[in-house]
């Protein structure tokens, strides 16, 4: 999967992501990141940017490779 829809995801650790779009270094026009927000603990939503590699990685819990973000939806 090297393809980010828009929409919800959630997160291994159980916590929802809402992607808004992927946008490419501003830089060297080449690395992609995914930006994306949640609700951190205090009720406050955040907006973060992930390189688009460590977004489609997997995550190892428990002894098993799961995918780090896991797409529910629009």
């Amino acid at each position: 999967m090297d393809e980010i829809k828009i929409g919800r995801y959630m997160h291994y650790k159980g916590i929802p992501h809402d992607v808004l779009g992927v946008a490419r270094h501003s830089e060297d026009d080449a690395q992609e990141f995914v930006i994306y927000r949640h609700m951190n603990s205090k009720g406050v939503n955040q907006m973060y940017a992930r390189p688009k590699e460590l977004f489609l990685s997997d995550v190892e819990v428990d002894g098993k490779h799961i995918p780090r973000f896991v797409y529910l939806g629009e």
